[in-house]
């Protein structure tokens, strides 16, 4: 059910939500970031928990994040300062940092940033 609903509920909440984001929209609606009003969404890795995988701890290793010392997933998301999220990543093993899930996902970010 989740696969065939996924990209009918990005379509209908995140994508038609950025393909209307623009600053002057945020400056009308008086919704910028408090200390950075003059970007349009912010960025961050989040980390969800989840039980360690069976099999070798080889494999297992892959999912453990050492800043967190648990097991889970990675996913980073874009938010605009209304509060909405704008894109979401793939999740990815938990022992991927952050700046590697940012430059795989460098596309979104250059294609955002651009003026129209």
């Amino acid at each position: 059910v989740v696969e065939i609903l996924s990209p009918f509920l990005c379509e209908e909440y995140i994508a038609k939500y950025y393909e209307k984001l623009s600053m002057r929209t945020l400056e009308k609606k008086n919704a910028q970031f408090k200390n950075f009003p003059l970007a349009l969404y912010a960025t961050d890795a989040i980390f969800q928990q989840a039980n360690r995988p069976s099999g070798t701890l080889l494999k297992g290793k892959l999912y453990f994040n050492g800043k967190q010392k648990l097991y889970g997933y990675k996913t980073e998301v874009s938010v605009a300062p209304t509060g909405q999220a704008i894109d979401v990543t793939a999740h990815k093993p938990g022992s991927v940092s952050g700046i590697v899930i940012f430059l795989g996902n460098l596309d979104f970010h250059q294609q955002a940033l651009a003026k129209h």
